[in-house]
């Protein structure tokens, strides 16, 4: 049980490690609305795996910080899926969303 227990964070980060570079790819793309909705998705992917973090750490100090970074990809994936939808109505994506 041991070993199950101390693998789930390094299977945690190996995720979050993959969806950092799937971002990072996914950014150098043109900006466009399906660009927008797949790093909304993404974001949305990352809070799951920080939700997960969050459920199994037993320090206060751990979860602080799961919570935190899971609300942040959340406010992230929200904001990416509302330039998608602008961007859908005419709106573009200028400025620090390109």
């Amino acid at each position: 049980m041991t070993t199950l227990a101390s693998s789930i964070p390094d299977v945690l980060d190996a995720l979050l490690d993959q969806l950092q570079r799937r971002r990072e790819h996914m950014l150098a793309a043109a900006p466009c609305a399906r660009r927008a909705l797949a790093l909304a998705e993404l974001y949305e992917q990352e809070a799951r795996v920080w939700s997960l973090l969050f459920e199994r750490s037993r320090r206060r100090i751990q979860w602080r910080a799961a919570l935190s970074a899971e609300v942040h990809a959340r406010s992230c994936a929200q904001a990416w899926r509302a330039r998608a939808h602008a961007s859908r109505r005419g709106g573009g994506l200028a400025g620090a969303w390109s």
